[in-house]
């Protein structure tokens, strides 16, 4: 079983969640560190040049879209770098201001991991 690690505040981010989808989260992330490809994961990408093996979890709950993402690419285990509501009614895209908090928390978890 792959270690998790949380970068910034993701994981006060997922205990903000509603109860259900803090379970979604969990037991999918629980599925990532035994090696597992769970269906509500997608790659994100369009993150910027060698920003490679980000994924996000999606979680759709009461008409609502959770999304956390990881990456389980480094060698040391599974970076949680970010965890939010998808608030935009329209488009499917993340907002730039998630992005931009993905790509330093991103350089954050390849630092750690590369110490």
């Amino acid at each position: 079983m792959k270690k998790l690690y949380w970068v910034g505040n993701s994981k006060e981010q997922i205990r903000a969640f509603p109860d259900e989808v803090q379970d979604e989260a969990g037991t999918t992330l629980r599925k990532i560190q035994y090696g597992q490809t769970p269906d509500n994961t997608c790659p994100l990408t369009g993150l910027g040049e060698g920003l490679n093996g980000v994924i996000e979890i999606k979680v759709d709950y009461d008409k609502e879209t959770f999304r956390v993402i990881y990456v389980a690419k480094l060698s040391k285990g599974i970076y949680v770098l970010h965890a939010f509501h998808k608030k935009s009614k329209s488009g499917i895209g993340i907002p730039p201001k998630e992005k931009d908090l993905i790509v330093k928390r991103y350089k954050s978890a390849r630092s750690h991991d590369a110490a």
